[in-house]
């Protein structure tokens, strides 16, 4: 395998969280490459300065430099109005943290991390800020957050795709790129628990017709019995009888698990 299929990979062999079979294969490559063992080396520095960061209150000087860039956020959004992003910026950070070494990657989750503890400090404090100088704060923190996301949605391991999908549950109103990242990711990632975990985060913004009928249409599309369960049971909260020629097909497909059958079965009656 080559160096850049192993990049990928770094990340969770240094946090132990490979299968045998993709830890085995990163070690034999790293008994090769020189240039990748040195990688290893600085990702475990870094994570182990992380794990080890005790949880300090901040310093008095870190607290100043704080509240200087939401002073600046605040000069920001008197000529911007706080929105959801509609512009290009995801895009752009995209294609470029697409490219990112891992370390970076990791070194901007902990980024995620701090702006929030920070932010958590200032609002339980009388600090001063009003909630305009919050909401352009937190929108920075959400744009940060689905940047990341949807660069990890592309990494090849399913559990760093998977860590991608949950930071969903931390977004309230996700930009339309991260929701079509989710759709996309529901329909045609080959990980069956990365379609699931996409599915049930999309099941969350079940009130938005796109969201909805992805969902619907998707069901046409999955041949995994727990994701098709999954699908079903959504159909069935939302009582979304436009669903019913969909977990038709499913109950009378003579190759659908017996368990999925059942539900689309049962689902069936209740839509009538």
């Amino acid at each position: 395998m080559d160096c850049k299929k192993i990049n990928n990979l770094l990340i969770d062999f240094v946090d132990k969280q490979l299968d045998a079979e993709q830890t085995k294969l990163v070690q034999t490559h790293l008994e090769k490459c020189k240039s990748c063992r040195q990688e290893v080396e600085e990702l475990a520095v870094v994570m182990t300065e992380i794990n080890k960061t005790p949880e300090n209150k901040p310093s008095a000087k870190l607290r100043a430099n704080f509240m200087q860039m939401i002073e600046e956020e605040k000069s920001k959004s008197q000529t911007i109005e706080a929105q959801p992003l509609q512009d290009n910026r995801i895009s752009n950070y995209v294609h470029k943290v697409r490219f990112m070494n891992p370390m970076y990657q990791v070194a901007a989750g902990f980024a995620i991390l701090i702006a929030g503890m920070l932010m958590g400090l200032i609002i339980n404090k009388d600090s001063g800020v009003d909630n305009t100088q919050l909401m352009a704060l937190q929108n920075e923190v959400s744009y940060m957050k689905q940047v990341v996301m949807l660069s990890k949605l592309e990494q090849n391991s399913p559990s760093s795709r998977i860590q991608a999908v949950n930071y969903i549950d931390e977004i309230s109103t996700p930009d339309p790129q991260v929701i079509d990242a989710l759709i996309e990711t529901m329909n045609t990632d080959d990980n069956a628990n990365v379609r699931l975990a996409a599915t049930t985060a999309l099941s969350r913004f079940s009130e938005d017709q796109k969201v909805r009928e992805a969902l619907i249409s998707s069901l046409s599309i999955q041949e995994d019995p727990m994701v098709q369960i999954t699908l079903i049971n959504i159909m069935i909260s939302l009582h979304e009888t436009k669903a019913k020629p969909f977990i038709e097909q499913i109950a009378e497909n003579e190759n659908t698990n017996i368990s999925a059958k059942t539900i689309a079965q049962k689902g069936l009656e209740i839509l009538i």
